[in-house]
C-alpha cells in the first residue's frame, strides 16, 4: 500500500511541476543532513515552493529539454506560468525566473554567492 501511495504522489507532482519535482527528494534530503540551528522552517519552505516553481518554468520554456511523453518538461505548473509570463513580457521572463530560482535557492539552503564568488577567486 505505501508503494501505491508513493507512486501516485510521484506521478503527480510529475504532472504538476515536471522535471523540476526532482528538486523535492534532493533538498529535503540535503536539509535532513544538516543540522543548522538558525533555520527558519517557514523560510526554507517559501524557498523551496519559489525554486521549485521558477526550475518548472524555466524548464517549460527551456529549448534544450525534449521530453517525448504526455508530460511537458515543466508540467502544468510551469508551462501555465511560461505562458503567463510570455504574454505579460516576452523578453525579461528569463531574467525573473533566473532572479526567482536565486531567492529560492537562498532561502531553501545555505548556499551563498559571495562564498562562491570567494572561491571561484582562490
Amino acid at each position: 500500500m505505501g508503494r501505491t501511495i508513493g507512486a501516485n504522489v510521484a506521478a503527480i507532482l510529475f504532472q504538476a511541476i515536471g522535471l523540476a519535482a526532482y528538486l523535492l527528494p534532493c533538498c529535503l534530503a540535503g536539509r535532513a543532513t544538516i543540522q543548522d540551528p538558525n533555520s527558519r522552517p517557514f523560510s526554507l519552505l517559501l524557498g523551496l515552493v519559489v525554486l521549485t516553481l521558477a526550475a518548472a518554468s524555466l524548464l517549460s520554456i527551456s529549448i534544450f529539454i525534449d521530453v517525448y511523453s504526455s508530460v511537458h518538461p515543466g508540467g502544468v505548473v510551469g508551462y501555465t506560468d511560461s505562458r503567463w509570463l510570455l504574454v505579460d513580457s516576452n523578453r525579461g521572463r528569463d531574467r525573473y525566473l533566473i532572479a526567482f530560482a536565486a531567492t529560492g535557492l537562498l532561502l531553501a539552503t545555505s548556499f551563498s554567492f559571495v562564498g562562491l564568488y570567494e572561491r571561484l577567486l582562490a
